[in-house]
């Protein structure tokens, strides 16, 4: 019993965070303000968490970490990234607020977290249609290049410096990863597909 209330007030704190930065700046938010939305004393708040910080990563982490469980149903890259790309809009003032804290790292960092577990299925399908002598370590490279090229186009997308739907960034995104992952990076010698 106590582990549901415990992952309910975490969940409730979690809540209170989001909602939050909906608002304002991460760094703006304080401790007291989330336990005050959610009825609870502040050593209710470090029983659970060590700090802010480890309540926005455990945030994170679970909302993405479910969002990516629900990617894993769809079979086509196009279907899976203009979903991502809906979830990033939908909770765009969230992120764009913690694009203008001070840990913009951690930002990257689950961007980049995020946009691999998005294409590691599809470079692994592509690599094995044209080459099917896996090379899990240039597949791994690949995924690495594609998802920091395509984190920075996602940020400049979320801020607006770019006019697109989430379904056209998609067709982009699969555009650019298309058929030829080996050529793209620069391997020659790679036949062309017809």
């Amino acid at each position: 019993m106590r582990r549901a209330g415990s992952s309910r007030t975490k969940r409730e704190l979690a809540n209170a965070l989001v909602s939050k930065l909906a608002e304002k700046q991460f760094s703006k938010i304080s401790i007291e303000e989330l336990t005050s939305a959610c009825g609870i004393k502040r050593q209710s708040f470090y029983y659970h968490f060590q700090d802010i910080y480890a309540l926005l990563d455990w945030t994170v982490r679970n909302d993405l970490q479910a969002f990516l469980d629900q990617q894993m149903e769809l079979q086509d890259l196009h279907s899976s990234i203009r979903r991502f790309l809906e979830y990033l809009l939908h909770n765009q003032s969230v992120f764009l607020n913690l694009m203008q804290s001070s840990d913009q790292e951690y930002l990257e960092r689950c961007f980049n977290d995020a946009l691999c577990s998005v294409l590691r299925q599809a470079v692994r399908q592509i690599e094995a249609a044209s080459h099917p002598e896996r090379d899990e370590k240039y597949e791994e490279f690949l995924v690495q290049y594609y998802a920091a090229i395509l984190s920075g186009v996602v940020k400049n997308w979320l801020c607006g410096k770019m006019q697109a739907t989430a379904d056209e960034m998609a067709a982009y995104f699969v555009k650019v990863l298309g058929d030829r992952p080996r050529r793209i990076a620069g391997t020659p010698n790679v036949p062309e597909q017809k």
